[in-house]
């Protein structure tokens, strides 16, 4: 006969959690669909279909000035925090560049230095695409990818993980 000593203890079930996604089906289980703010959209930025696009313009627009509102960068934020633990969306671009990311609300939004331009600073990431290069910077360190042209882009965040993942 064998002796065997038994310890119980209580888990929470939460803290369990799914393994990473790997495949875009998967990703797409954490979809969230995600709406522009017009209020913190710079001048020079239109929002449209819904406010799911934000396309630059040569002349500024007639927008009130709000405190959201970016004035040196040409950037806008969701109107809403992301609250799941896991989230997933994709970002289409085209033209001769663009930026995408991922920022806490508290972001400055005004002035043009590195307090407010996404991935200059610790408050934020971002992924700087062309139709040659590709790179990833957060807090003023900037990283080439090497990567072939994407229009599309998938966005993963995993809260709990402390994960941002950019895919193409």
């Amino acid at each position: 006969l064998s002796c065997f000593d038994f310890t119980v203890r209580e888990i929470n079930i939460d803290s369990i959690q799914a393994p990473e996604p790997r495949s875009r089906e998967e990703f797409l289980q954490y979809s969230t669909s995600l709406t522009l703010d017009p209020n913190s959209a710079h001048k020079r930025l239109v929002l449209s279909e819904g406010d799911t696009k934000a396309t630059l313009q040569v002349a500024a627009q007639p927008y009130p000035d709000t405190p959201q509102r970016f004035d040196g960068w040409t950037q806008v934020m969701c109107q809403s925090p992301l609250c799941a633990q896991r989230s997933y969306w994709e970002v289409e671009w085209r033209g001769r560049g663009s930026s995408m990311g991922v920022a806490y609300g508290a972001l400055s939004r005004k002035g043009a230095d590195a307090r407010s331009g996404l991935g200059y600073n610790a408050q934020s990431w971002t992924l700087e695409l062309s139709d040659t290069c590709c790179s990833a910077m957060h807090d003023n360190e900037k990283r080439d990818i090497p990567v072939t042209y994407s229009p599309r882009v998938g966005i993963y965040v995993d809260l709990s993980a402390g994960t941002l993942a950019f895919y193409s």
